[in-house]
């Protein structure tokens, strides 16, 4: 009897260590899931910056969204009038931006909140002269309603 149920238990932990296994391989998943979702999300916003899509940017920023620049820290509103300001001159001034790649991409996901950072590698054409130009960006997610909405963002050039 006594062996019998000795069989029994290491049955059951075998069985429980298989579960939990299972569990965590499939919250790793569902994890790395996120952290590409998340990173999509991040050039898919950049796309919208070079094809001067406001639209689509708004419906990325919560209404708390922060923006921090050398120039303060501003509102989801002033931000988007910011974008679309810039967007303009860049038309006036016949700057193109051809191409542009995202690297070095970091997420971290702390249950409905996420941090990520990455390289932005642009090239644009002024006038008719190549320039190539790398920023990086600090942005902060917050998941809302089952959506990723950005509440912070901060890019800073990055230096040869």
């Amino acid at each position: 009897m006594k062996s019998f149920y000795n069989s029994f238990l290491v049955a059951v932990f075998f069985f429980s260590y298989q579960q939990i296994s299972i569990a965590q391989n499939g919250e790793e998943q569902q994890y790395k899931n996120e952290k590409h979702h998340l990173l999509s999300i991040e050039y898919d916003w950049l796309a919208a910056e070079i094809r001067l899509d406001t639209l689509f940017i708004a419906n990325l920023l919560d209404s708390s969204f922060m923006g921090i620049s050398e120039y303060g820290v501003h509102t989801k509103e002033e931000e988007l009038v910011d974008m679309y300001n810039s967007m303009q001159q860049r038309k006036r001034k016949n700057i193109r931006i051809d191409t542009f790649e995202i690297y070095d991409g970091m997420v971290n996901i702390y249950a409905n909140t996420a941090v990520v950072t990455f390289i932005m590698n642009t090239f644009r054409n002024e006038n008719g002269i190549p320039i190539q130009r790398r920023t990086r960006f600090y942005d902060v997610w917050v998941k809302k309603e089952g959506r990723w909405l950005a509440v912070s963002s901060q890019g800073s050039s990055v230096k040869e």
